[in-house]
Parts: C-alpha cells; sequence; structure tokens
C-alpha cells in the first residue's frame, strides 16, 4: 500500500428520505413512539427533498472521493418500506466509492427497526452488525488507505419517547481504545466517524451523546485530530481543546435538505489527507448548497 498518497474522503449526513410512509399496523408492528415521530414528521413535512439529494449525491461523485462516510439517519421512522427505500440509496452511494455506514437515532428508532434494518441492509454493515442483538458490538470499523485510517464509531440505539439521544457504549469506546493505542501513527493518521457530536454542550439532554466526554478524553489520550458527525442538521467546522490537545471537530448538514442559506442548507464536506516527511496535512472543505450550485463555504487546513 502507497502510505504516501492523498486520499479524499466524502462525508455527508442525515438524508431522511422522504416522503416519509404512514405507518400501517395492519402490515407490520407499529410503536408508539413511530406514530408521534410521523405526526412530528408532518409538522415539518417539506424540509428535506428526495430531489435535492439527488444533487447531493452526484456533487459527491464529481468529487471523486476515494471513500464515503455516511453520519446516519438514513430514515425515519424504522419502517420496513423506509428500510427498503435505504438500500436503494446506499447502493448508489456504494456505486461511486466504497461506503462506511454508521447508524444514527432514527435507523434502529425501535428494537424491531434493528431486526429490520438488518434484513434490509445487510450488504452494507458490518458482518456482526447483521446479527447481534446489538448492531454497536460489530463497531468500530476501519478503512483504510494511504495515509488515512478512517475509523466508524456507532452511538445509533433504541432510545425512550421524545429522546435522540445516542452512546457508544463501555464494550464499544474499550475497543477504540485498544484500536487507536495499535494503530502505526508513523504510517497513518486516525479519523473518526459516527452520528453524535461529542460535544455536548450545545445539544439538549436529549440529544446528546451520553457518552461524549469519554470520547473526547480517548480522542485526545491518543492525538486524534478529527472526527466527522451529523445529527445536528449543521454544516460546521469547529475546533475545541481537551486534554491540551487540539481536536476539529466537522458536522455534516442534512444532504437533503431544502434550506439554502445558512448552516442547514443542504450540504457536504469534503477531507483530504496527504503526508509529506514526517507530518501528515488535512483539508476539510465543508460544502453548501446555494440554490443553484454546491461551493465551498468554509475551510480549515493544518498540520500533524
Amino acid at each position: 500500500m502507497d502510505r504516501g498518497r492523498a486520499v479524499r474522503i466524502a462525508h455527508l449526513s442525515d438524508l431522511h428520505i422522504s416522503p416519509v410512509p404512514l405507518p400501517r399496523p395492519w402490515i407490520e408492528a407499529v410503536h408508539l413512539k413511530q406514530v408521534l415521530g410521523y405526526i412530528n414528521w408532518l409538522r415539518g413535512r417539506g424540509a428535506h427533498s428526495r430531489f435535492r439529494l439527488d444533487l447531493t449525491m452526484a456533487a459527491i461523485a464529481g468529487a471523486e472521493p476515494d471513500a464515503i462516510a455516511l453520519s446516519g439517519d438514513i430514515i425515519e421512522l424504522g419502517m420496513s418500506s423506509e428500510f427498503a427505500a435505504g438500500a436503494t440509496i446506499l447502493s448508489d452511494l456504494l456505486s461511486i466509492a466504497p461506503l462506511a455506514l454508521t447508524l444514527g437515532n432514527h435507523d434502529p428508532y425501535t428494537p424491531a427497526s434493528i431486526r429490520r434494518l438488518q434484513t434490509y441492509w445487510e450488504r452494507f454493515l458490518p458482518g456482526g452488525a447483521t446479527t447481534a442483538t446489538d448492531p454497536r458490538e460489530a463497531y468500530p470499523q476501519v478503512w483504510s488507505s494511504g495515509p488515512l485510517a478512517l475509523i466508524t464509531l456507532c452511538s445509533g440505539t433504541p432510545t425512550w419517547l421524545f429522546s435522540a439521544e445516542g452512546a457508544i457504549g463501555r464494550a464499544q469506546m474499550q475497543r477504540l481504545d485498544a484500536m487507536l493505542a495499535a494503530l502505526d501513527r508513523t504510517a497513518q493518521v486516525p479519523v473518526l466517524h459516527i452520528h453524535h457530536p461529542p460535544d455536548t454542550a450545545q445539544l439538549s439532554a436529549l440529544q446528546r451523546l451520553r457518552d461524549g466526554d469519554q470520547l473526547l478524553d480517548v480522542m485526545a489520550r491518543h492525538d486524534c485530530p478529527l472526527i466527522l458527525h451529523g445529527h445536528t442538521h449543521r454544516g460546521d467546522i469547529r475546533q475545541l481543546s481537551c486534554l491540551g490537545k487540539r481536536l476539529v471537530l466537522a458536522g455534516a448538514s442534512s444532504a437533503s435538505a431544502v434550506a439554502t442559506r445558512g448552516p442547514a442548507a443542504a450540504g457536504f464536506n469534503l477531507i483530504d489527507l496527504s503526508r509529506s516527511d514526517d507530518c501528515f496535512h488535512i483539508a476539510v472543505s465543508a460544502q453548501r448548497f446555494d440554490g443553484s450550485a454546491y461551493i465551498t463555504f468554509d475551510k480549515r487546513e493544518w498540520t500533524v
């Protein structure tokens, strides 16, 4: 493997494929959470568009990424018809580049949703995720190319009514810790990928990553410079300090958002990583749809 060549990742999130079908208990079991979720979706109907998602996917294809990181919330209510529609989208993305998929809080919306996603998304999920009671048991997953080790975590798990929380869990966090400790840092840089952002201060108690602080500690201890996430529907690049280490967080807005202004406009991120001499160069470019085309509205570059 040529570990010195440049690698490009396209990062998108929160597809929320529309329209959302009416929950029909005479076809499959329906949870109260799905009924309430459908009512909530009706209130915001029109916020997402399949046409806008198609434009986003075309822009990603034009960027010619080496891999695609999809940060979850592909669907809305965890019903079989949604998973079938999602499988078509995932197949289209996989035809562009290798796909690193994680789950958001809307994908395993209820315990029954886990069985459905394992059926419809088997070819897109890590092997263990298709049989485990909890798909998080199959994570972290690593996609490696050149100087990059893209490490995908899973924070999506069924939650109570009105909750959009996520959790990595102790076992997955321990596996991540061991994985980062074993990585040859002279050859590769780890970039993490998850649905929920780890900086919990910006979110309510019902939206946060429960173990976000622990994740930031693991990142800092292992000098992990960058994490990609979704969930907030805001495209932004920000940094914080943890244990004296600089950590960069890149959020992707919804790839299907109808909005064309501000951080909530449809968008995606491009991450370029290359090696030069004894350092690695990282560039994160945030792309936003301005009503006619995708433009770069923010870009950060640094070396590690």
